[in-house]
């Protein structure tokens, strides 16, 4: 989500998911981070126009792919994320494979030479901040642009924020 000047606001993701959370903290959570992977090459090479034409599409694939209950927000940049409520590793893996597929078709469509690094962190238990879902993924998200981009990666977290992480096999 993003303020009046185009500024992420991460506050306004926590404002969003605050009200119901405390009858969601026994459900799984999954928060997703994507980042499109060359997007700056598309910005330079074919202008802004364009990168806005893209990241108007990957905001329509990502909504088009979530239940109503989800979020799905732009925090700036070429960054996006989603929260889903009640959704496991294995889902998530599913889904995020399905989402970084149609992301892939769609750019190949339009001749853009994009496509989506995916990091999530699973909760058995919601996290206590969005601040901290956020951190999370991210840090799955760049180790999945490190590995080679393109790529979709997911770490558990079994009971709450301070619990360590557990890689999910690919």
């Amino acid at each position: 989500m993003q303020g009046r000047r185009g500024k992420p606001r991460p506050d306004a993701v926590l404002r969003c998911t605050r009200k119901g959370a405390a009858t969601r903290q026994r459900r799984r959570w999954a928060f997703f981070s994507n980042l499109l992977d060359d997007f700056g090459l598309l910005n330079n090479e074919r202008g802004h126009a364009e990168g806005d034409r893209a990241l108007t599409t990957v905001a329509e694939v990502l909504t088009c792919q979530v239940r109503a209950s989800d979020l799905v927000a732009r925090l700036g940049g070429d960054e996006f994320a989603i929260l889903m409520h009640d959704t496991g590793p294995d889902a998530a893996r599913t889904s995020l494979e399905r989402i970084r597929n149609l992301v892939a078709a769609a750019m190949r469509r339009e001749k853009w030479p994009v496509a989506v690094s995916i990091g999530a962190v699973a909760y058995a238990r919601a996290p206590s901040t969005v601040r901290e879902a956020i951190r999370g993924a991210d840090s799955v998200m760049y180790r999945a642009k490190r590995g080679g981009k393109n790529s979709v990666q997911i770490e558990v977290v079994e009971s709450g924020m301070g619990a360590g992480i557990v890689g999910v096999p690919e």
